[in-house]
């Protein structure tokens, strides 16, 4: 993997990497990635709408809805090839209408020409962005899709999978009566027969539905998310690669991370703890082996991201020791209570500060503070923190480097974290 951009001497013995302009990239991809999802829903309608007089206008419309999700999700990825076939099934569906600069102009075909060129644009602009970007940086290679497939499917093996599937559940029963209280609140105002004032109470009652069934949809999920996480023991008995071992106070167990753009739903704007910094730590690392964490003692349900092993109170200083010695990466939430810097200084002790990659979270207000008592722990020289920082990689050496970003949300994290796993230069 080529690193992105090289990499800036920030003084007194630690090095910089910038990873802003390949986040950027990877939002535009996003961004279009997304704009063609919304196509493939037009289309889809189109197609449902179209006149039986204009059989090749609805042959591309249903080609295009059946062809442009799966594209959607290759532009995302950054691949050009995706970006290549959207221009021409695009192209495709322009030639197929009748004079298409007229019937610009009309309503019947004038939106989905124009929603045409639009995915064109979109998708040459993620075609070059990510071409550029991969120039400075090169994703590993993936683990193999069957291995991904497992990975997402880990969750059902879970002995609370159906207390999982009862919350999703939950979910769809909330989601449609949303709609049906819509449906009938415009039906009754439409009437006739109620009053402003109804009127504003029947507005305002539906607001409150619409916050109280995203405040529920969103408890749902995050519920169902943690049922369905597996234990340490079954992972690893699932996944026999060496772990890699997430170490952090409990407290940091329900730090959020801001969404990428265009994926705050409700479940994530009502919620701040919709997507938490160590699901996107897992995300990241699993690709490594199986992420395990020492769970909180007590605790009912585990949160979701990594595994869970639980341990009794004397007994798990030994067994972080052992998992150090048999992991292959150890990922290292900044914080300072005293476990975290006990767990810091046996890294420095075993002589594994070349797998430590710690992350920081984000408005976190102690961050320099907790990095200059990590250090410490971790008997690095002294160096000052950078601002935007998003993780570090040590090594034997005892000079950390550093990646930053402008954005801080669970792309520039993930990307970040990639980047970490990388040897050091």
């Amino acid at each position: 993997m080529r690193l992105p951009g090289p990499l800036r001497s920030q003084g007194k013995g630690a090095d910089l990497m910038d990873i802003s302009d390949v986040v950027r990239a990877r939002r535009l991809c996003r961004y279009a990635s997304w704009a063609t999802y919304l196509g493939a829903s037009w289309y889809g309608l189109a197609f449902l709408a179209a006149p039986a007089s204009h059989p090749p206008e609805a042959a591309w419309s249903a080609a295009l809805a059946v062809a442009l999700p799966p594209l959607g999700c290759s532009i995302r990825r950054g691949s050009r090839v995706g970006a290549v076939a959207q221009a021409v099934l695009v192209a495709g569906y322009a030639t197929s209408v009748n004079q298409p600069f007229q019937a610009l102009w009309t309503w019947d075909v004038g939106p989905g020409l124009a929603l045409g060129a639009v995915l064109a644009v979109a998708g040459a602009v993620a075609a070059v962005a990510s071409s550029r970007a991969r120039k400075r940086f090169v994703p590993a290679p993936s683990p193999g899709f069957s291995r991904w497939l497992r990975h997402r499917a880990a969750g059902l093996r879970s002995k609370h999978v159906w207390m999982a599937a009862a919350h999703v559940c939950a979910i769809g029963v909330l989601l449609p009566a949303l709609v049906v209280a819509f449906f009938a609140l415009g039906g009754a105002i439409n009437s006739g027969r109620w009053t402003w004032f109804g009127k504003l109470s029947a507005y305002a009652l539906f607001l409150l539905l619409i916050l109280a069934s995203s405040a529920g949809m969103a408890y749902a999920w995050r519920t169902a998310k943690r049922y369905a996480a597996l234990q340490a023991a079954e992972m690893r008995r699932r996944d026999t690669r060496p772990p890699v071992i997430l170490l952090r106070s409990f407290g940091d167990d329900v730090i959020g991370v801001d969404r990428g753009p265009t994926v705050n739903t409700p479940l994530s704007f009502w919620d701040s703890k919709a997507l938490t910094l160590e699901e996107v730590i897992e995300r990241a690392l699993w690709r490594a082996g199986p992420v395990i964490a020492i769970g909180r003692p007590g605790e009912k349900l585990p949160p979701a991201g990594a595994a869970r092993e639980y341990v009794p109170d004397g007994e798990w200083q030994a067994r972080v020791g052992q998992l150090i010695a048999e992991c292959r990466y150890v990922s290292v939430v900044a914080g300072t209570s005293e476990g975290l810097l006990w767990e810091c200084r046996m890294l420095s002790e075993a002589g594994a500060l070349a797998k430590v990659v710690v992350v920081f979270p984000p408005d976190h207000g102690q961050l320099e503070v907790a990095w200059r008592t990590m250090s410490a722990a971790f008997s690095l020289r002294e160096s000052v923190l950078p601002p935007r920082v998003l993780a570090a990689r040590l090594h034997d050496a005892g000079a950390p480097w550093f990646v930053t970003s402008r954005w801080n949300d669970e792309d520039a994290y993930g990307l970040a974290i990639e980047c970490s796993l990388q040897p050091t230069p």
